[in-house]
């Protein structure tokens, strides 16, 4: 979401990422209105969000906005989020079984250290 709002040329490599995927309903919802805004060409800034949001969550996004973000690597950032996010879906669903290879990744991409 950070990544999005700092940068919206990402959204182009968000693809198919769904609301639902979040393990936050308020992240999926905040997701949401953000892509909605972006492909209809408005603004993805925080005040643009005002009338959408509560105060509270409204709040909650801008801690999550203050937080520290490297733009240098951003692409990769956002395809190593994007991943997270898939991945950890598709656990919660109990639709698959943790892969030997999946949990590699998993712990490569924490030792990466994006912060976020």
């Amino acid at each position: 979401i950070r990544l999005l709002m700092l940068d919206p040329g990402l959204f182009a490599r968000a693809g198919q990422l769904a609301p639902g995927q979040f393990s936050s309903p308020l992240l999926g919802k905040i997701y949401r209105l953000l892509s909605e805004r972006h492909r209809e060409g408005r603004s993805t800034q925080l005040a643009a969000l005002t009338g959408e949001l509560t105060a509270e969550e409204m709040s909650h996004l801008a801690g999550v906005i203050d937080q520290p973000q490297v733009l240098a690597n951003s692409g990769q950032a956002m395809e190593d989020y994007i991943q997270t996010i898939e991945t950890e879906a598709l656990k919660r669903s109990g639709a698959a079984q943790v892969d030997p290879l999946l949990a590699a990744r998993e712990k490569f991409r924490e030792k990466k250290g994006y912060g976020g």
